[in-house]
């Protein structure tokens, strides 16, 4: 049975990647944010649980959003972008001896600042980044990677206000689940129904 260490298992998209990978057959081992502190340098190696359980599959849900430009770009980009790197620097120091998918949740802000959420955009655009030169570290290797960037999903990171069209997370964690049975780098830019005509 084929194993996923989900971080920020509790999230919106989280909670809906455990039980889609529970549907799918994974034995799921369900990591809280709150549990490594991905600010630390040596976060990595606070991540124990990668050694632990050597899974088939990483996925990162952990996120953070800061809406109305009012924070510092530390917590922004230690979470959006560190915990991902911090993942990716687990397997630069530990090269596993099975195949391992690692998929990360980025965001459609990744393609265009956004006035309201500048930091958080700059981090996504970052994060894409991170995906291409870890995509070519690891190539040749049995590490591969996945980005998915959603657009307007229904979690709590988001105002529920809007009216506007938002995707469910259950929606978010069935392409995941597809992304993490490939062998190959892969790049999934959600695109809302009217995008797709």
């Amino acid at each position: 049975m084929p194993k996923v260490v989900i971080f920020g298992a509790r999230g919106g998209i989280g909670s809906a990647c455990r039980q889609a990978f529970l549907d799918a057959g994974y034995t799921v081992v369900p990591v809280n944010s709150n549990s490594v502190d991905f600010t630390q340098a040596d976060s990595y190696e606070k991540a124990s649980v990668l050694l632990d359980w050597e899974p088939d599959v990483v996925v990162n849900c952990v996120g953070h959003f800061d809406n109305g430009n009012s924070e510092t770009h530390n917590k922004t980009f230690d979470i959006n972008v560190g915990s991902n790197w911090a993942i990716i620097q687990h397997y630069i120091n530990n090269p596993p001896k099975n195949p391992v998918k690692i998929v990360m949740v980025g965001s459609s802000a990744y393609r265009g600042g956004r006035k309201d959420y500048i930091l958080y955009s700059a981090s996504k655009a970052a994060l894409y980044n991170v995906w291409q030169g870890a995509c070519d570290y690891f190539q040749g290797s049995n590490i591969t990677l996945g980005l998915i960037n959603p657009v307007r999903t229904r979690t709590p990171m988001i105002d529920m206000t809007t009216t506007a069209f938002c995707y469910e997370p259950q929606e978010v964690a069935d392409i995941i689940v597809k992304m993490a049975s490939s062998d190959a780098n892969q790049l999934v830019d959600m695109k809302y129904p009217e995008e797709t005509k």
